[in-house]
C-alpha cells in the first residue's frame, strides 16, 4: 500500500520482512512520465549495488523463465539493455539492464 511507504531524507522506503528497502521508480530510470497516483504499488525487489531495493513498476504481468540472448548489431550497442529474448507467443523483449541506467545517471 502507498500508506506503507517511509521518507528517510529525500529517499522513499518501504519496510519488507523487517528490512527497510529504499524505492526506485522505473518511470524515473527511464525518464517517462509519472502516471496518477494508485493506492497500492507494485514491486520488484532486487539487488543493485549490493543492496537490496525496491524497484516501483507500473504492474507485474507475470513470469516466465527465458533464453537471453546477446542482440546482434547493431542493437547490442543499445545502453541499458542485456539482450533480448522470443517469448512462447512470438514477441520479441529486450532485457532491462537497471543496474546500468542507474550507473550512466551517478
Amino acid at each position: 500500500d502507498r500508506k506503507d511507504i517511509i521518507t528517510s531524507g529525500k529517499q522513499l522506503m518501504i519496510e519488507l520482512e523487517g528490512e527497510k528497502l529504499p524505492l526506485i521508480s522505473l518511470r524515473k530510470v527511464l525518464r517517462m512520465s509519472v502516471p496518477p497516483a494508485v493506492e497500492q504499488i507494485s514491486l520488484v525487489v532486487m539487488e543493485l549495488f549490493g543492496r537490496k531495493v525496491g524497484l516501483v513498476v507500473d504492474q507485474i504481468s507475470g513470469h516466465q523463465e527465458v533464453f537471453v540472448k546477446k542482440l546482434p548489431p547493431p542493437f547490442d550497442r543499445l545502453r541499458g539493455t542485456n539482450g533480448g529474448a522470443v517469448l512462447g507467443d512470438g514477441r520479441v523483449v529486450f532485457i532491462l539492464d537497471v543496474q546500468g541506467f542507474l550507473e550512466r545517471r551517478r
